[in-house]
């Protein structure tokens, strides 16, 4: 073991430690399996995301009437959380919202609620800020307590407490720096040892979810349950992923003849970042990567991604919005894979880039 290994770890044991000794509570209830998937079933070939169902239960603080009405929003990061939007109404069951859909297997989700009716206001933070996202590891046989803490005008007024933690590789105990953890809408990033701090969750149950950019580790997903008056610390260890290559290659329609093409996605090396998904923006053209054209017309990148990342992209000559590919109907479209577990080539055919609206930049 090389002195550097024995220093991380010792800073990891030592974090864990102060944390126990201060009064911290392990209340954590996991979701097996923990990874969004198991390492040993990452694809070998690239193929069609697999839909499994997911169930949501909402608990809202508020009394509703029976004309009140909750709706579950799924958001693309990509676009931008106003574009792009899907929502479900949930049916009720006393003073409990719940609804079963499907979603893709290992993906990482964005999603929020919306009172609907009788005014449309999505939900906001105990403090009376907007919640910018919640998220879920899609996997087999989930389901997710969700606990709302209220909505413009009707905030939270019941009890808060607090989430510590500490994130480390699986394998070398090594401590994570800038891993995004979500906490109902709450987000930190862990600094260089590996520590993060959230304050102020309302009490209940909760999903967490951490998250890397580049997707360099399988993404944690676990239930904690916050409880009065007692602090509750996180300990999660994340899965390192194998580094891979994909060859991207687009053959384009017959428009825009020449225009340069870009990639926006949903990891760090197709162009999100932390700071647009918290502001909702979606991904900023001058972090896409730029695609070479061939001289048969086709137009191609070579992206080093990681072994059982979920990736949701597009190809795009302006944003993530604008003159992003369509279907044949002109609807906005979104491709979506597992990352294999090895080098592999992405044929990818893109039919227009024009919406029923508008047509393509010239």
């Amino acid at each position: 073991m090389s002195q550097k290994t024995a220093l991380l770890r010792m800073i990891f044991s030592l974090t864990l430690a102060i944390a126990i000794l201060s009064g911290c509570a392990l209340s954590f209830q996991p979701k097996e399996p923990v990874s969004s998937l198991a390492v040993a079933n990452i694809p070998s070939d690239v193929s069609e995301t697999v839909l499994v169902p997911v169930e949501f239960i909402a608990l809202p603080f508020q009394k509703f009437s029976e004309e009140d009405e909750i709706s579950l929003d799924i958001l693309d990061l990509v676009s931008g959380i106003s574009y792009n939007l899907e929502r479900y109404i949930l049916n009720r069951n006393e003073n409990k919202y719940g609804l079963s859909i499907m979603l893709p297997q290992g993906s990482t989700v964005a999603y929020r609620y919306t009172l609907t009716h009788p005014i449309e206001v999505s939900e906001v933070l105990p403090e009376g800020n907007g919640l910018p996202f919640r998220q879920i590891v899609v996997r087999e046989n989930l389901v997710v307590n969700d606990t709302i803490a209220g909505w413009p005008g009707a905030l939270y007024n019941g009890p808060l407490v607090d989430l510590n933690g500490v994130v480390a590789d699986d394998e070398t105990e090594a401590p994570l720096a800038d891993v995004l953890i979500n906490v109902a809408g709450k987000t930190a990033l862990t600094d260089m040892n590996g520590r993060f701090f959230i304050r102020g969750l309302p009490v209940g149950k909760h999903n967490l979810v951490a998250t890397l950019s580049d997707g360099s580790y399988l993404s944690f997903q676990q239930e904690v349950n916050m409880v009065e008056n007692l602090a509750t610390l996180a300990i999660i260890r994340m899965t390192p992923l194998t580094e891979v290559t994909l060859t991207f290659v687009m053959t384009p329609p017959n428009e825009a003849v020449g225009a340069p093409v870009r990639i926006a996605g949903n990891t760090r090396q197709l162009g999100q970042t932390f700071a647009d998904m918290l502001k909702g923006s979606g991904v900023q053209p001058v972090n896409m990567p730029l695609m070479a054209r061939n001289s048969d017309g086709q137009y191609v990148a070579q992206l080093n991604l990681f072994a059982g990342t979920s990736i949701r992209y597009q190809y795009t000559l302006g944003d993530a919005v604008v003159n992003s590919e369509r279907s044949q109907d002109g609807n906005r479209f979104v491709r979506e894979f597992i990352v294999p577990n090895k080098d592999s080539i992405i044929d990818d055919t893109v039919t227009t880039w024009r919406s029923q609206q508008q047509n393509a930049i010239s």
